[in-house]
């Protein structure tokens, strides 16, 4: 089993890296909004906003070669609805606060089958009015029948089971899909995003600050058993970057080109099961 799994998590690795590596590694906005309660009042440094999460589950599924993984991932799409994450702090606390709409009535059997997963690797089972949750350490996951609730914090537990109180109790806030292609979006404190599919294939595209960036995107080239993974800069002036991404296991490929136009701060990431041509990736910039 080990091995139909390994494939899937490298190529989130590598899927996951490429869009964190542009998000995460820019230079801080001042962008920050207030949200306050009558009880708890906090500021939200980030907002992303999630929708229909079918086309990163299919996308994923092409890698798997194992039925249970792949009835897990379908599962998945239909079960989380639209949601909202928040990246808050307060107190000298910073945690991540999200909610999911619980879009099927298969959402109890599912939840039915992660509270067993979390058990097994040392999570607690609770329960809090019709509020069911398991937690660990500062991490919690709860359901209510209708949402799903996901608690991650820097303090102690009594903080993350507050907070997980809080979301249960509190007025739950979505926005409308900007359109039909639109898997998530946001404002952070790095700028702004948009996620979204187009052919088969997942977009990123973002703006920001990405001078840091640039710095981080070198020649390398891995080879672990079957997979091999490299990266290159494949073009490059005084205002553009692109870079490519190549994975490979069991004749499976994955592909992403990273293009940055450092002078108007915006960049974009394509992720394909196919090679991306370099003017694909240049006419966006």
């Amino acid at each position: 089993m080990y091995e139909c799994k390994k494939p899937i998590i490298l190529t989130i690795i590598v899927l996951i890296s490429a869009f964190i590596v542009v998000l995460a590694s820019t230079h801080p906005t001042t962008q920050e909004s207030g949200s306050t309660t009558d009880t708890f009042h906090y500021s939200t440094l980030d907002e992303i906003h999630t929708y229909n999460i079918s086309p990163i589950t299919n996308f994923i599924s092409y890698y798997v070669n194992n039925t249970n993984a792949t009835l897990a991932l379908s599962l998945a799409s239909q079960i989380i609805g639209n949601g909202t994450i928040n990246f808050i702090s307060f107190n000298n606390t910073f945690a991540i606060i999200s909610y999911f709409k619980a879009s099927s009535p298969l959402s109890s059997f599912a939840f039915t089958i992660i509270n067993k997963t979390l058990v097994k690797h040392g999570f607690v089972y609770g329960q809090y009015n019709t509020l069911l949750y398991d937690y660990k350490n500062t991490s919690a996951f709860g359901f209510d029948g209708h949402y799903f609730y996901i608690v991650k914090d820097n303090a102690s537990f009594s903080t993350t089971f507050f907070l997980l109180k809080y979301l249960y109790t509190s007025q739950k806030i979505f926005t409308s899909q900007p359109s039909i292609n639109v898997i998530a979006y946001g404002n952070t404190t790095y700028g702004s995003f948009q996620l979204f599919s187009s052919n088969s294939q997942l977009i990123l595209k973002s703006t920001g600050n990405f001078s840091s960036v640039t710095k981080l995107l070198k020649y390398f080239n891995i080879t672990i058993g079957n997979f091999t993974v490299a990266g290159k800069v494949v073009f490059k002036n005084a205002t553009v970057v692109v870079y490519s991404i190549n994975a490979t296991y069991d004749n499976r490929s994955l592909f992403v080109m990273i293009g940055i136009n450092k002078q108007e701060n915006y960049s974009i990431v394509i992720t394909s099961h196919q090679e991306i041509s370099l003017a694909e990736v240049l006419k966006e910039l």
